[in-house]
């Protein structure tokens, strides 16, 4: 099994959602997420946009 699916069957038992986790990921008051945090917004070098853009795109490209 991918890390991917094991993440999301953990979600529902825990009646949690994707957005819920992202948005605990990326508040800035959750110290223990900093490291996550950080990585999310930053843009790899060569890379017009950081992973929170491209997530971002994916969801207003998708109708």
């Amino acid at each position: 099994m991918l890390l991917c699916e094991a993440l999301l069957e953990g979600l529902q038992p825990n009646r949690l959602s994707l957005l819920i986790i992202l948005i605990k990921v990326l508040d800035p008051s959750e110290k223990d997420f900093s490291m996550y945090h950080n990585r999310f917004y930053a843009c790899p070098k060569g890379s017009p946009s950081g992973k929170l853009n491209k997530l971002f795109d994916q969801i207003f490209d998708n109708p």
